[in-house]
C-alpha cells in the first residue's frame, strides 16, 4: 500500500481543522471535503482504521459541541426580540434601501464587508441619500487599522463583532430617540 498517513488524535483533528477552515474560507465546496476526507481515508492503514475512526468521531462530536456553544453564545433573533429589536434581513444593497424606504420606527443598519451586489461602503453611500442621521454598523470577525480608517472615513458609527451588536445597538437606538 503507497503512502499511509498517521492516525494520532493530533495528526486527525488537524485534518478535520483544515478541511473547516477549507469551508469557511470557501477554498472548498462540501464535495471537495468529503471527497479529501475519503482520499485520507484510503491512506489510513486498514488495521489502523478503527482508532481513527474513533479520534475522528471525537474530534467532530467536539466540533459540533464547540460550533453549538459559540451559536448560543451569539447574538441571535432571540437575544434581539429580547431587547425590543425588530430584525429585518436584507441580502443585496437594493432590498436593505426598500427595508429602509418601509422603516417607521428608529433604525439602525448593520451590515457584513460584503454583500451580494456591492460591499459596505456602496451601502452607507445609499444610506446617506435617504438620511444621513441613520447609525450604520460594521459586523465583522476582524477588524484592521486600515478598516477603522476607512470606516470612520465613511461614516461608519461602530465595527462589531456579532456578539456584541444588540447592546451596541440598544445604545445607538437610544441614543437616536433622544437627538
Amino acid at each position: 500500500m503507497g503512502q499511509e498517513v498517521s492516525v494520532s488524535y493530533q495528526a486527525v483533528k488537524s485534518k478535520v481543522y483544515r478541511l473547516i477552515d477549507s469551508l469557511v474560507e470557501d477554498s472548498k465546496t462540501q464535495g471537495e471535503v468529503q471527497e479529501s476526507v475519503k482520499r485520507w481515508w484510503k491512506l489510513v492503514h486498514p488495521a489502523d482504521r478503527p482508532i481513527a475512526r474513533k479520534y475522528l468521531l471525537t474530534v467532530l462530536a467536539k466540533s459540533n459541541a464547540t460550533l453549538e456553544a459559540i451559536s448560543d453564545g451569539l447574538t441571535d433573533l432571540q437575544d434581539f426580540e429580547a431587547h425590543g429589536l425588530v430584525m429585518l434581513w436584507a441580502p443585496t444593497i437594493r432590498a436593505a434601501v426598500d427595508v429602509l424606504n418601509s422603516a417607521r420606527e428608529k433604525t439602525v443598519i448593520v451590515t457584513e464587508l460584503t454583500l451580494t451586489d456591492g460591499n459596505w461602503r456602496d451601502l452607507v453611500e445609499r444610506v446617506r441619500c435617504i438620511d444621513v442621521s441613520i447609525p450604520v454598523v460594521l459586523v465583522t470577525s476582524s477588524s484592521t487599522a486600515e478598516l477603522w480608517w476607512d470606516a470612520l472615513e465613511c461614516g461608519i458609527d461602530d465595527i462589531l463583532p456579532r456578539y456584541l451588536m444588540a447592546s451596541r445597538l440598544c445604545q445607538l437606538l437610544e441614543a437616536q430617540g433622544t437627538s
